[in-house]
């Protein structure tokens, strides 16, 4: 096997647009040579670091697949070419055919980055699924974060405490955000029967994921479904209609999934019927009050609600959903609070680090403080996402 020559697959596999393969080391510049042709003639020995050149990727005499390609370093190739798994896979194989060395996401990042934070905000970033996601991803990837913790060092070593720990405060009141950039938001749509919960969900999709029949029981398993609302993930779940009377072994068994998916969710809509005024949520946990929000729904059916009916929507007409759904991601993304570039913290491991840093800090372990922060950089327990 070539030493000097090895490639990964630097997108998603599956389908895609297009899927980017990743050649480097000192053989790089002949492979890339002996496979791609370019439109301009030029060989990738004499290509310009930083520029996209247009060809076809096969050997000689075959049509060849249309691709780009861009030299990003002297001993650096990207290969794009189509998505999906045939045209990537051909290049991939065109590597091994070379005596080259193919590398799964970890291996890759542990060789080709600088440290455990860069590899996992590489790997993070090829799982983004919206812009503002891979947006602020790429930012920890340039050393975003890494900034903020050699700031933290650079306090500690001069005594000023209370700054780092207002510092770590800060960053952990960021750890919500920086969790959601990959996993979304989990929104639970509960109520009675018939309150239009399966209708909310699909005009709040733009299309019809739940069945919407006038009959109580309709819903009898929990549906979900993610999309993206301001650039944040968000998974929406339909639930059975919750009635004390219900009977059916199975509408108790959707009743009971229900329940359980309210208890796990980041926040619940609580759907009412506004003809019928019934605040079913009165003897509702007190628990759940706080990431709740109340909708009263048919309002087109409704004339002079009371006051006391703050959220007044109709799934129908879609009167009121533009302002939910701008609640529902000021409430649990708050996207005005951080900007592109701002340090986050995105895996579980930097939390773990960053409560322990603080704990050691109130106790006067400066040591452990340090070494804890210096963890988040260079940790042992590096949680790659693949």
């Amino acid at each position: 096997m070539t030493q000097d020559l090895y490639a990964s697959l630097r997108t998603r596999p599956g389908r895609s647009a297009i899927a980017t393969v990743e050649v480097r080391g000192v053989g790089a510049a002949a492979f890339v040579s002996s496979c791609f042709h370019s439109a301009s003639g030029i060989s990738a020995s004499k290509m310009i670091v930083g520029r996209v050149y247009f060809g076809k990727w096969g050997s000689r005499g075959s049509p060849g697949e249309e691709l780009v390609v861009a030299r990003t370093d002297q001993a650096v190739f990207e290969v794009h070419c189509h998505g999906g798994n045939l045209a990537p896979s051909q290049v991939l194989d065109n590597v091994i055919d070379a005596g080259g060395e193919i590398l799964a996401t970890t291996d890759w990042l542990d060789r080709t980055s600088k440290h455990r934070l860069a590899a996992e905000a590489e790997a993070a970033l090829a799982n983004a699924a919206t812009d503002t996601a891979a947006a602020h991803l790429l930012a920890q990837s340039r050393g975003a974060l890494e900034q903020w913790v050699d700031q933290c060092l650079s306090l500690v070593s001069t005594g000023e405490l209370a700054a780092v720990r207002q510092a770590i405060d800060a960053m952990l009141a960021r750890v919500s955000q920086g969790m959601h950039l990959l996993q979304p938001y989990k929104v639970v749509v509960a109520g009675p029967p018939n309150v239009g919960k399966s209708l909310l969900i699909n005009r709040l999709l733009g299309y019809e994921r739940s069945i919407v029949f006038d009959q109580p029981g309709t819903t009898r398993d929990v549906l979900k479904t993610i999309t993206a609302w301001a650039g944040w993930l968000f998974e929406l779940t339909d639930t059975a209609g919750v009635r004390p009377d219900a009977t059916d072994p199975i509408e108790q068994v959707g009743i009971d999934k229900a329940r359980d998916s309210i208890d796990r969710a980041d926040l619940v809509l609580a759907v009412a019927d506004a003809t019928s005024l019934e605040e079913w949520w009165t003897d509702w946990p007190t628990e759940h009050r706080p990431r709740c929000i109340e909708l009263w729904n048919k309002c087109d059916l409704c004339h002079d609600l009371p006051s006391t009916c703050q959220y007044q929507v109709s799934a129908k007409t879609g009167l009121g959903l533009e302002e939910l759904v701008a609640n529902i991601v000021d409430t649990l993304a708050a996207p005005d609070s951080v900007v592109v570039g701002d340090p986050l913290p995105f895996l579980p491991r930097h939390q773990r680090h960053l409560e322990r840093a603080r704990q050691f800090l109130v106790a006067n372990g400066l040591v452990s403080c340090t070494h804890e922060l210096r963890l988040i950089v260079n940790g042992d327990d590096c949680e790659i996402s693949t």
